[in-house]
């Protein structure tokens, strides 16, 4: 999970690149440094990941200078971490375009597995929703089931807040096949039902396809944008 000053230069960089906009103080208000490895470490919880990176982001960028990169980055960061933050994700991970979420009930946030899921459909739809007609478009996977928390490294020289289990593999192995303003997600996803339900009107189920998770083949649901463009205050409404 990300350290409380990854979270405070995230922040500020938001403040600073969003100043007078309506959700800045809000969001302010919601970081979450939350986590508190001591009461979560070694705890196994049912968890919904969701993996949220640019669509053709290495063509992209190619012939571009790392300042170039790190300044179209931080836009990007600035454009999703209100929305995560308003669906109350925990961030595993950000590694370039690609961002790892966590939505579980460990963190003493969510009511339920139902409203966990949710959460995660909502966070990827609304990524998708806000930034289809934009430079930064993204594509969403989806993995399920239970997370071991832990700490990993080295006492008092490298110690990290992580989770380790499938659903970080499935998230990451459908993220690899997903397109533009998708969604993917497993058909034998442990909570199937639930996060089919959660999949807003604004997204259509194309034909299933299959991958290799682990050692078996999977069906899984390719869910794609429709395009219709969604109120912008939603986001805010959430953040207050």
């Amino acid at each position: 999970m990300l350290d409380e000053k990854t979270r405070r230069r995230l922040h500020e960089n938001f403040v600073r690149y969003n100043n007078g906009s309506r959700s800045m103080e809000n969001f302010a208000l919601r970081e979450n440094l939350r986590v508190n490895s001591a009461s979560i470490a070694g705890k196994i919880r049912y968890s919904c990941v969701a993996y949220i990176d640019i669509a053709g982001f290495s063509t992209k960028i190619q012939g571009w200078s790392t300042r170039d990169i790190k300044t179209y980055l931080d836009a990007y960061y600035n454009s999703v971490m209100p929305i995560i933050s308003a669906y109350n994700g925990e961030i595993d991970r950000i590694m370039g375009d690609g961002i790892i979420v966590v939505f579980s009930e460990v963190f003493g946030i969510f009511k339920n597995t139902k409203d966990a899921i949710s959460h995660c459909v909502m966070c990827c739809a609304k990524c998708i929703e806000k930034l289809h007609d934009t430079e930064f478009a993204v594509k969403a996977a989806i993995g399920d089931g239970n997370l071991y928390f832990c700490v990993t490294g080295v006492e008092d020289i490298y110690e990290d807040l992580t989770c380790i289990g499938h659903p970080l593999t499935i998230a990451h192995r459908l993220e690899n096949v997903a397109d533009v303003n998708q969604i993917l997600y497993l058909k034998d996803a442990m909570h199937f039902d639930e996060i089919d339900a959660a999949l807003p009107d604004t997204f259509y189920r194309c034909e299933n396809e299959s991958i290799f998770c682990g050692l078996s083949e999977s069906e899984y649901v390719i869910a794609e944008y429709d395009g219709i463009e969604e109120d912008d205050d939603e986001i805010d409404n959430l953040l207050l």
